[in-house]
């Protein structure tokens, strides 16, 4: 092979899983300008090479979400051509990084970030490095599911172990504490937190409630307007204590009736849910006789995150109260029922939640 347009990147595994088994590469700025139809772009995770795949046409744009923590609206469709089992990748380090660094003066990194194309000989030495290692990419694709199931579980212990070092250095700044672990939330993740409760406050006044936004988010910017306009300036008294109307209050969307709370939304778009479980544990450990419907607001993908963390003995007691609310499911409510605004009952947010097994209800 004489000349080979090959570029480089830099992913975890569930990434890679997650581009195999759509077969598409994206980035989040607009990057493929000078991208032919047969380039190749090799994977790299956690320092050796994992797999290569080719450009297959043209670039293009698209909104369907496919990875969880980023949209990356600008696309290439791949042909993926090999694939290294993790016990077989090549590291990078040793003599294919110096050979790497030879031909690439101005920094490997950037040529990584960038996914610039490498010279030629910086090329063949990827491409021969990756040709080399036994190809299992039919088995990987394959068992594509239990594989990805597989990299998000050690995706998410991987974040949890880094994160608590953080943690336990006292370096932990910017980071949200959730139980016992500890995620750092994207612009993307505060991005779609903000977009569903635009939805849940827009959808809840289209069903003739008034609604509460968190004092927090209330002057949060979202589309140039705030996410808490046109929405109440304080909650009912309820016959409730200051602390009980605190704890209310810290709930991220109310919807009111006739000036008594009858849902509670809880928006949850990193890779944990147990922060808002925990803070509805709060309201009805403070408010036992409350009568609102809870629902945790999040990805679908999420939901059996939801799940595992509602069978703790701890939280146990939600299940009698709370549901899940896929996001997803939610956009496409807000939009069909905007449309009918005023002949839409509150309750038709019950038609979308995800019940839980009958072993917690």
């Amino acid at each position: 092979m004489s000349t080979t347009r090959l570029r480089l990147t830099k992913i975890d595994q569930y990434q890679l899983l997650t581009c195999m088994r759509h077969q598409v590469w994206g980035n989040q700025q607009n990057r493929f300008a000078d991208w032919q139809v047969g380039d190749y772009l090799a994977f790299k995770v956690d320092n050796a090479l994992a797999a290569l795949a080719q450009v297959a046409g043209p670039r293009y744009t698209s909104k369907d979400q496919i990875w969880e923590d980023r949209l990356a609206p600008h696309r290439v469709p791949l042909n993926f051509v090999h694939y290294i089992a993790a016990k077989n990748r090549p590291p990078i380090e040793g003599t294919i990084g110096q050979a790497l660094r030879k031909g690439n003066p101005s920094g490997l990194g950037l040529t990584i970030l960038r996914q610039k194309l490498l010279p030629d000989e910086s090329a063949k030495i990827i491409f021969d490095a990756i040709s080399a290692c036994p190809n299992a990419l039919t088995d990987a694709q394959g068992n594509i599911d239990s594989l990805l199931s597989l990299a998000r579980v050690q995706r998410e212990a991987k974040v949890a172990r880094k994160n608590r070092r953080l943690k336990e250095t006292g370096k932990a700044q910017g980071i949200l504490a959730l139980d016992d672990n500890v995620a750092a939330a994207t612009e993307q993740e505060k991005t779609a937190h903000s977009r569903y409760q635009r939805l849940l406050v827009q959808l809840g006044k289209d069903t003739g409630c008034d609604v509460w936004i968190a004092a927090n988010d209330r002057n949060r910017q979202y589309k140039g307007t705030a996410l808490g306009e046109g929405c109440m300036k304080q909650l009912p008294s309820m016959g409730l204590s200051d602390k009980a109307k605190q704890q209310i209050s810290l709930i991220d969307i109310i919807w009111v009736r006739r000036n008594a709370p009858i849902y509670a939304f809880e928006v949850e778009t990193t890779t944990q849910v147990s922060q808002g479980l925990q803070r509805m544990s709060d309201l009805m450990a403070v408010v036992p006789a409350i009568n609102m419907k809870l629902f945790v607001v999040a990805p679908r993908q999420r939901h059996a995150k939801f799940v595992r963390e509602i069978e703790r003995p701890s939280l146990a007691h939600l299940s009698e109260y709370c549901r899940f609310l896929p996001g997803e499911d939610l956009e496409t409510l807000a939009e069909s029922a905007h449309p009918l605004a005023g002949y839409v009952i509150p309750s038709v947010i019950e038609s979308r939640a995800v019940n839980l097994p009958s072993s917690l209800r």
